[in-house]
């Protein structure tokens, strides 16, 4: 069984959703990690029109910064576009190089134009969007 981490800049994302959706349709472990670089523009943990990050919560009800011994056990990355330099800063002082995924290597909609949807309260077809990824992922690892 392979453990799959999905890195995050933001807790309420697009990407965060994806994680969400891919637990339900995997049997691998599945972590939701952040790179707590955060930045002026993040969202706010409500910014997403009639969603809370319940959705992600549910799946994962801890939050946390990425540790080096994480890095050091997961298989696979998925990385969200925000959190990419973070990524490769990380995997330098990495003793392992795990796959890594990028969203966008994932095909549909942009990272930015899903958080748009979303941000837009145009869940439903951001939603559509993610779960399509989530297959797409679930096929690569296989």
């Amino acid at each position: 069984m392979k453990t799959v981490l999905f890195l995050v800049q933001t807790h309420l994302s697009s990407c965060s959703l994806l994680a969400a959706e891919f637990v339900k349709v995997t049997d691998q472990q599945v972590l939701l990690r952040g790179t707590f670089a955060w930045q002026s523009q993040e969202m706010s943990e409500y910014s997403f029109e009639g969603m809370s990050g319940s959705a992600i919560e549910e799946e994962f009800s801890e939050f946390r910064q990425l540790q080096r011994k994480e890095l050091e056990e997961v298989q696979c990355i998925v990385v969200s576009e925000s959190a990419e330099e973070a990524l490769i800063h990380l995997l330098k002082s990495a003793s392992t190089t795990p796959e890594v995924v990028s969203i966008r290597d994932l095909g549909g909609k942009r990272e930015s134009e899903l958080d748009d949807l979303l941000m837009q309260g145009q869940t439903e077809k951001a939603l559509n969007d993610i779960k399509q990824k989530s297959l797409i992922l679930l096929e690569k690892l296989n």
